[in-house]
């Protein structure tokens, strides 16, 4: 996949050796890397979202009839399963530090944060994690946003790393954190034969249109819900006039796949009641209801078996995104590599003269770094 091109920013490091001074043009890829090279203390977060104008608002994917993208979620469940109560989330703990919390956020709660995952490492506890998730509702928006990032480059537009720097810069830490929450330590938490709820509040329902029944949705992010309807029912209760009610009531199978945590223990609002549906669990919409006025929305979700078309049955994909309107109930490494060559197989061509270009501004940037570092 080949980056548009868009207007090359001045900047004295990247500027072209042009006599003419004729207008120049970069790829988003070197748009990227400019701003990474030039960031300094900038927010991960605020580089991608000024790279690529991304809405941030993706909590699942809607697949219709795709079951493709059940064997997918198969075989990324099962990438998992190596794991062992021994294994160690050391590494993984030092990957989240080192990539998002060296960009400290203006919130009160972030050294409690930090503790929670020194605690973590110290004690070989992937629980703390959980804890540090529920403390602060910055932490868990920027961690889902950065999650749904990398799921919507790598499902819908079908990007490697080597050709996008979006899904380069978010992959290691979002999998050092799910590879931490699929940890076997977590396994008496796990939820089988569940009913859970969560209420949203939409300003946007044309989000909502491609919600049908039968569809399959597939989950992005971490989803925060609750075992108490009246609980959840709190987060969709005071919609305004131009936003809409959105209610989800989800039947929860988890026992073909690691599909959700019951976290109330662990976490900081343990009233809330919270059960957390986990990355890339698939499920079919069953019910779609509108009240009259179309302010209120009820949806009914249930978890999908690994089969669910029928045998030879195939469709072309429908991929759409809805919204997540992060009202969270406020309160590693497993490599995915072998999922990301089959899915990309078709895209080696594009992969391999993006790699040759993303290798070369690289080292040339760092050419020029040392040159400078010699300079002075």
């Amino acid at each position: 996949m080949l980056y548009p091109r868009v207007p090359k920013q001045d900047n004295p490091q990247w500027a072209a050796s042009d006599v003419n001074n004729k207008a120049t043009t970069e790829t988003l890829g070197e748009s990227l890397l400019r701003k990474i090279y030039c960031a300094k203390d900038c927010d991960l977060h605020d580089i991608l979202s000024k790279t690529w104008k991304i809405e941030w608002s993706y909590w699942h994917l809607i697949i219709d009839k795709n079951d493709q993208a059940i064997k997918n979620t198969k075989r990324f469940h099962e990438d998992f399963k190596n794991l062992k109560e021994s294994s160690t989330i050391v590494d993984s703990i030092d990957i989240i530090e080192e990539t998002y919390l060296k960009f400290k956020p203006i919130d009160m709660q972030w050294d409690n944060i930090k503790q929670d995952l020194q605690n973590a490492r110290e004690l070989n506890n992937p629980e703390f994690v959980i804890k540090s998730y529920t403390r602060t509702k910055e932490f868990t928006t920027r961690l889902n946003k950065h999650l749904a990032t990398n799921a919507y480059h790598f499902i819908r537009l079908y990007c490697t790393i080597l050709n996008c720097p979006a899904l380069s810069i978010t992959r290691e830490y979002t999998e050092a954190f799910t590879n931490i929450l699929f940890h076997p330590k977590l396994d008496k938490f796990l939820i089988r034969k569940r009913r859970v709820y969560r209420g949203v509040i939409l300003e946007n329902t044309k989000l909502l249109e491609d919600y049908k029944v039968d569809t399959t949705i597939l989950t992005t992010t971490f989803l925060s819900t609750s075992k108490n309807r009246a609980t959840a029912e709190i987060f969709c209760a005071c919609a305004y006039e131009n936003q809409t009610s959105v209610f989800y009531t989800i039947d929860i199978d988890g026992t073909q796949r690691r599909s959700a945590l019951d976290i109330e223990s662990l976490s900081c609002f343990p009233e809330e009641k919270e059960i957390l549906i986990l990355r890339y669990v698939p499920f079919t919409i069953t019910s779609v209801k509108k009240s009259e006025d179309n302010r209120r929305i009820n949806i009914y979700l249930n978890e999908c078996p690994e089969q669910i078309s029928e045998p030879n049955q195939s469709e072309p994909n429908n991929i759409s995104s809805v919204q997540l309107d992060d009202n969270r109930i406020e309160s590693e490494s497993v490599p995915l590599n072998l999922i990301r060559d089959e899915l990309n197989s078709s895209c080696s061509y594009n992969n391999e003269i993006e790699m040759n270009s993303i290798s070369y501004l690289i080292t040339k940037s760092e050419t020029n770094r040392n040159r400078k570092l010699l300079e002075n």
